[in-house]
């Protein structure tokens, strides 16, 4: 969710610029770094060791969760 929040905002930073066309990244450096993603699940790995993070404070404050 942070990835999409700041990419949002990045978007919105560049229009408000008033440049009439915001400049793409070229598909052969997207393509690179879409290759160089984590494997290992569903999304990539991203959000594994907050996931995890959060479910330890949660388990701390003895919030049921896992039902």
């Amino acid at each position: 969710m942070y990835n999409l929040e700041r990419a949002c905002r990045v978007q919105v930073l560049a229009q408000a610029g008033g440049q009439a066309e915001v400049i793409r990244i070229p598909s052969e450096i997207v393509e690179h770094t879409r290759a160089q993603k984590p494997v290992g699940s569903r999304f990539g790995g991203y959000g594994q060791i907050e996931l995890a993070a959060w479910m330890r404070k949660l388990d701390r404050l003895g919030v049921p969760f896992r039902d």
